[in-house]
């Protein structure tokens, strides 16, 4: 059984258990004995070779040739949202004497069933260039609504109505950061130390919920960041420099 979810944080929701319960019960109907379970968590990898139990699953496979006889999965997109990519994982099971089966969906190995596998995988591909398409449409309409893209940058933090504010603990830090930058007599690796010794990290992610210390190349970036001064710029992606609608910390 292969159970993928697309999403670190769907990791801890109902889904995965949700494809445990309805494989399980899939494979009791067929009378299969259940070998070994694949979990993927929160891979939402664009290729196969970013799923590393799909690979091992599929190794074993070919490990256990004519020996396995099915891949139960909860859907036909969990093993893959790209058509080419699920034709070429089903035609390699195959070969290795397995079939696919979905415990929600009609599979088999009559031309008709393949032809409903095959259409399905194509509906799946659909519905991810869409919601694809959606995602690069909401990001496009949020920056020329003047709110920045991207991770937050030191100084920053979430506000309501997805507007970024100052950060109380480390706005006046950042200030003070830039206003020693501009004096000309610090280096880079002198900012880079000086600000860790402040307390002021790279975060991961909106929550800022992983921090890292400066390095010389994050704090270059920082000083480059047109935000500060109430500015997008984000080159190639959108070549217009606009307004933000964020509180700016230097003059432009």
């Amino acid at each position: 059984m292969y159970l993928r979810v697309s999403s670190e944080d769907q990791i801890t929701n109902y889904s995965l258990d949700t494809q445990l319960d309805l494989t399980k019960r899939e494979a009791i109907q067929r009378g299969y004995s259940v070998e070994h379970i694949y979990r993927e968590e929160g891979k939402s990898a664009t290729t196969i070779n970013g799923r590393p139990e799909l690979l091992k699953m599929l190794e074993d496979c070919r490990k256990n040739k004519n020996k396995i006889q099915a891949v139960i999965v909860y859907r036909l997109d969990r093993l893959s949202r790209q058509t080419s990519d699920f034709l070429a994982i089903r035609k390699t099971l195959a070969q290795y004497g397995v079939s696919v089966v979905s415990a929600t969906e009609p599979t088999g190995s009559s031309p008709t069933e393949q032809f409903v596998e095959t259409l399905l995988a194509s509906v799946a591909e659909l519905d991810n260039r869409i919601r694809a398409e959606r995602a690069k449409n909401g990001l496009r309409k949020r920056f020329e609504s003047g709110l920045p893209l991207g991770p937050l940058p030191i100084g920053y933090e979430k506000g309501e109505g997805k507007i970024w504010e100052k950060d109380p603990n480390t706005w006046d830090k950042m200030k003070q950061a830039w206003d020693l930058l501009a004096t000309g007599t610090k280096s880079l690796n002198e900012m880079a130390k000086l600000m860790n010794s402040w307390n002021l990290r790279t975060v991961v992610g909106l929550e800022k919920k992983r921090k890292y210390l400066l390095r010389n190349q994050a704090v270059s970036r920082l000083f480059s960041n047109k935000l500060y001064a109430g500015y997008l710029d984000y080159g190639k992606s959108y070549p217009e420099e606009k307004r933000s609608l964020v509180p700016a910390m230097i003059d432009y």
